[in-house]
Protein backbone atom coordinates (compact mmCIF):
# COMPACT_ATOMS: atom_id res chain seq x y z
CA UNK A 1 0.00 0.00 0.00
CA UNK A 2 1.25 3.80 -0.82
CA UNK A 3 -0.23 6.93 0.30
CA UNK A 4 1.43 8.96 -2.62
CA UNK A 5 3.23 12.38 -1.22
CA UNK A 6 6.57 13.16 -3.01
CA UNK A 7 7.59 15.56 -0.18
CA UNK A 8 9.06 18.05 -2.63
CA UNK A 9 5.47 19.13 -3.73
CA UNK A 10 5.71 17.20 -6.84
CA UNK A 11 2.38 15.83 -8.44
CA UNK A 12 1.65 11.97 -7.83
CA UNK A 13 1.20 11.72 -11.79
CA UNK A 14 4.64 13.04 -11.73
CA UNK A 15 5.96 10.60 -9.91
CA UNK A 16 4.08 7.30 -11.47
CA UNK A 17 4.76 8.00 -14.80
CA UNK A 18 7.58 4.95 -14.65
CA UNK A 19 5.83 2.47 -12.02
CA UNK A 20 2.70 1.38 -13.08
CA UNK A 21 0.67 0.40 -9.68
CA UNK A 22 -2.33 -1.82 -9.53
CA UNK A 23 -5.47 -0.62 -7.60
CA UNK A 24 -8.71 -2.36 -7.20
CA UNK A 25 -12.01 -0.99 -7.67
CA UNK A 26 -13.34 1.02 -4.75
CA UNK A 27 -16.19 -1.51 -3.22
CA UNK A 28 -19.54 0.36 -1.82
CA UNK A 29 -18.24 -0.39 1.78
CA UNK A 30 -14.34 -0.29 2.11
CA UNK A 31 -11.60 2.03 0.67
CA UNK A 32 -8.80 0.85 0.49
CA UNK A 33 -6.24 3.40 -0.36
CA UNK A 34 -7.44 5.83 2.30
CA UNK A 35 -7.84 3.03 4.88
CA UNK A 36 -4.22 2.28 3.85
CA UNK A 37 -3.25 6.05 4.53
CA UNK A 38 -5.16 7.19 7.60
CA UNK A 39 -5.90 3.55 8.89
CA UNK A 40 -9.93 4.32 8.67
CA UNK A 41 -11.99 3.00 6.00
CA UNK A 42 -14.11 5.46 4.38
CA UNK A 43 -17.69 4.54 2.45
CA UNK A 44 -17.21 5.91 -1.39
CA UNK A 45 -20.64 4.63 -3.62
CA UNK A 46 -19.74 3.31 -6.65
CA UNK A 47 -20.95 5.28 -9.70
CA UNK A 48 -24.51 5.52 -10.67
CA UNK A 49 -24.86 5.12 -14.18
CA UNK A 50 -29.38 4.48 -14.93
CA UNK A 51 -29.15 1.49 -17.53
CA UNK A 52 -32.33 2.32 -19.37
CA UNK A 53 -31.48 5.85 -19.84
CA UNK A 54 -27.89 5.28 -21.06
CA UNK A 55 -29.12 2.36 -23.51
CA UNK A 56 -31.67 4.65 -25.05
CA UNK A 57 -29.35 7.26 -25.42
CA UNK A 58 -26.29 5.37 -26.83
CA UNK A 59 -29.23 3.65 -29.34
CA UNK A 60 -30.35 7.31 -30.27
CA UNK A 61 -26.54 8.45 -30.83
CA UNK A 62 -25.52 6.11 -32.62
CA UNK A 63 -28.05 3.79 -34.22
CA UNK A 64 -27.83 5.37 -37.54
CA UNK A 65 -30.39 2.83 -39.84
CA UNK A 66 -32.74 2.99 -37.01
CA UNK A 67 -32.83 -0.74 -36.37
CA UNK A 68 -32.44 -0.35 -32.34
CA UNK A 69 -28.86 -2.34 -32.43
CA UNK A 70 -25.35 -1.32 -33.46
CA UNK A 71 -23.64 -3.33 -35.93
CA UNK A 72 -20.59 -2.57 -38.48
CA UNK A 73 -20.11 1.12 -38.54
CA UNK A 74 -22.12 2.20 -36.18
CA UNK A 75 -20.26 -0.43 -33.71
CA UNK A 76 -16.89 1.05 -34.72
CA UNK A 77 -18.14 4.65 -33.80
CA UNK A 78 -18.23 3.08 -29.81
CA UNK A 79 -14.93 2.09 -29.74
CA UNK A 80 -15.44 1.48 -25.96
CA UNK A 81 -18.01 -0.90 -26.57
CA UNK A 82 -16.47 -2.78 -29.61
CA UNK A 83 -13.37 -3.76 -28.14
CA UNK A 84 -15.36 -5.81 -25.98
CA UNK A 85 -18.32 -6.35 -27.73
CA UNK A 86 -17.98 -9.82 -26.22
CA UNK A 87 -19.26 -8.70 -23.10
CA UNK A 88 -22.44 -6.94 -24.75
CA UNK A 89 -22.93 -9.41 -27.68
CA UNK A 90 -25.02 -12.16 -25.42
CA UNK A 91 -26.74 -14.04 -28.06
CA UNK A 92 -23.71 -13.17 -30.65
CA UNK A 93 -25.05 -12.71 -33.72
CA UNK A 94 -23.07 -9.69 -33.86
CA UNK A 95 -25.40 -6.66 -33.20
CA UNK A 96 -25.39 -5.21 -30.19
CA UNK A 97 -28.99 -4.28 -28.86
CA UNK A 98 -30.65 -2.01 -26.65
CA UNK A 99 -31.38 -4.15 -24.60
CA UNK A 100 -27.91 -6.25 -24.24
CA UNK A 101 -26.40 -2.63 -23.56
CA UNK A 102 -28.59 -1.86 -20.74
CA UNK A 103 -28.16 -5.42 -19.03
CA UNK A 104 -24.36 -4.69 -19.09
CA UNK A 105 -24.35 -1.12 -17.44
CA UNK A 106 -26.54 -2.83 -14.97
CA UNK A 107 -23.86 -5.24 -14.63
CA UNK A 108 -21.29 -2.72 -13.57
CA UNK A 109 -23.10 -1.96 -10.32
CA UNK A 110 -22.62 -5.49 -9.13
CA UNK A 111 -19.25 -5.27 -9.84
CA UNK A 112 -19.54 -2.22 -7.82
CA UNK A 113 -18.03 0.20 -10.55
CA UNK A 114 -16.61 3.36 -9.36
CA UNK A 115 -12.76 4.93 -9.10
CA UNK A 116 -9.75 3.32 -9.76
CA UNK A 117 -6.15 4.52 -10.36
CA UNK A 118 -5.01 3.54 -14.18
CA UNK A 119 -1.92 3.21 -15.99
CA UNK A 120 -1.35 4.38 -19.60
CA UNK A 121 1.36 2.90 -21.61
CA UNK A 122 1.38 4.77 -25.23
CA UNK A 123 3.68 3.29 -27.96
CA UNK A 124 4.22 4.44 -31.62
CA UNK A 125 5.74 2.17 -34.20
CA UNK A 126 6.75 0.08 -31.82
CA UNK A 127 8.80 2.23 -29.44
CA UNK A 128 7.52 4.36 -25.75
CA UNK A 129 6.08 7.56 -27.07
CA UNK A 130 6.55 10.35 -24.52
CA UNK A 131 5.03 13.95 -23.99
CA UNK A 132 2.12 12.60 -25.15
CA UNK A 133 -1.50 14.47 -24.00
CA UNK A 134 -3.50 11.27 -23.31
CA UNK A 135 -7.63 11.77 -23.08
CA UNK A 136 -10.00 9.26 -21.78
CA UNK A 137 -13.18 10.96 -22.91
CA UNK A 138 -16.42 9.45 -21.55
CA UNK A 139 -19.47 8.69 -24.18
CA UNK A 140 -22.04 11.40 -23.73
CA UNK A 141 -24.78 8.59 -23.26
CA UNK A 142 -23.60 7.66 -19.84
CA UNK A 143 -24.23 11.18 -18.33
CA UNK A 144 -22.37 13.47 -15.84
CA UNK A 145 -21.17 11.21 -13.50
CA UNK A 146 -18.55 10.27 -15.44
CA UNK A 147 -15.36 12.53 -15.99
CA UNK A 148 -12.73 12.95 -18.20
CA UNK A 149 -9.47 11.78 -17.25
CA UNK A 150 -6.24 13.07 -18.61
CA UNK A 151 -2.52 12.64 -18.34
CA UNK A 152 0.96 13.12 -20.62
CA UNK A 153 3.48 10.66 -20.57
CA UNK A 154 6.74 10.18 -19.26
CA UNK A 155 10.20 9.28 -20.77
CA UNK A 156 9.22 5.93 -20.65
CA UNK A 157 5.73 6.30 -22.45
CA UNK A 158 3.51 5.32 -19.18
CA UNK A 159 1.34 7.85 -17.84
CA UNK A 160 -1.07 7.94 -14.67
CA UNK A 161 -4.81 9.68 -16.14
CA UNK A 162 -6.61 11.06 -13.53
CA UNK A 163 -9.78 13.24 -13.55
CA UNK A 164 -9.97 16.96 -12.00
CA UNK A 165 -9.82 17.05 -8.29
CA UNK A 166 -13.23 18.72 -7.98
CA UNK A 167 -14.65 15.34 -9.17
CA UNK A 168 -13.30 13.41 -6.20
CA UNK A 169 -14.98 12.20 -3.42
CA UNK A 170 -14.36 14.39 -0.42
CA UNK A 171 -12.02 11.91 0.77
CA UNK A 172 -9.81 11.40 -2.13
CA UNK A 173 -9.56 15.16 -2.31
CA UNK A 174 -5.84 16.28 -1.57
CA UNK A 175 -4.51 12.80 -1.09
CA UNK A 176 -1.61 13.00 -4.17
CA UNK A 177 -3.70 10.42 -6.26
CA UNK A 178 -4.26 10.00 -9.44
CA UNK A 179 -8.46 8.32 -10.55
CA UNK A 180 -10.57 7.64 -13.09
CA UNK A 181 -13.86 6.76 -13.17
CA UNK A 182 -14.88 3.24 -14.57
CA UNK A 183 -17.33 3.56 -17.86
CA UNK A 184 -16.75 3.28 -21.73
CA UNK A 185 -14.26 5.83 -23.41
CA UNK A 186 -12.94 7.32 -26.47
CA UNK A 187 -9.04 7.65 -26.39
CA UNK A 188 -7.53 11.02 -28.07
CA UNK A 189 -3.79 11.03 -27.97
CA UNK A 190 -2.25 14.65 -28.83
CA UNK A 191 1.46 15.29 -29.08
CA UNK A 192 3.19 18.75 -28.89
CA UNK A 193 5.47 18.02 -31.69
CA UNK A 194 4.53 14.76 -33.44
CA UNK A 195 1.89 14.27 -35.87
CA UNK A 196 -0.36 11.95 -34.53
CA UNK A 197 -3.03 10.87 -37.19
CA UNK A 198 -7.09 11.48 -36.61
CA UNK A 199 -7.98 8.44 -36.03
CA UNK A 200 -6.03 8.55 -32.78
CA UNK A 201 -7.30 12.16 -31.71
CA UNK A 202 -10.19 14.11 -33.83
CA UNK A 203 -11.29 10.74 -35.57
CA UNK A 204 -10.02 8.06 -33.32
CA UNK A 205 -10.99 4.56 -33.81
CA UNK A 206 -9.70 4.44 -30.28
CA UNK A 207 -11.53 2.74 -27.08
CA UNK A 208 -11.60 1.50 -23.90
CA UNK A 209 -14.19 0.09 -21.41
CA UNK A 210 -12.49 0.68 -17.78
CA UNK A 211 -14.92 -1.45 -15.75
CA UNK A 212 -13.33 -4.78 -13.15
CA UNK A 213 -14.04 -7.84 -15.70
CA UNK A 214 -12.04 -5.88 -18.94
CA UNK A 215 -9.03 -4.03 -17.58
CA UNK A 216 -7.11 -4.80 -14.72
CA UNK A 217 -3.84 -2.12 -13.72
CA UNK A 218 -2.72 -1.35 -17.14
CA UNK A 219 -3.84 -0.19 -20.90
CA UNK A 220 -1.70 -0.38 -23.83
CA UNK A 221 -2.38 2.66 -26.52
CA UNK A 222 -0.52 1.69 -29.68
CA UNK A 223 -0.01 4.00 -32.48
CA UNK A 224 1.34 4.16 -35.88
CA UNK A 225 2.85 6.90 -37.69
CA UNK A 226 1.56 6.17 -41.11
Amino acid sequence: MHCFSSGNGQSSRALIFHRPVMFSFIQVTVLALIAGCSGRPSAIKPVEVDPSQAAAQAIRLYDKDSDSALAGAELDAVPGIQKHSKKYDQDGDGRITEQEIKDRIAGWKAQALGLRGLTVFVEMDGQPLPDATVLFEPEPYLGEVVHPATGITGPRGFTRVAISEEFLPEQLQGKHGAYITGGTFKIRVTHPTKKIPAKYNEQTTLGEEIAPDTVAAEVKVTLKSD
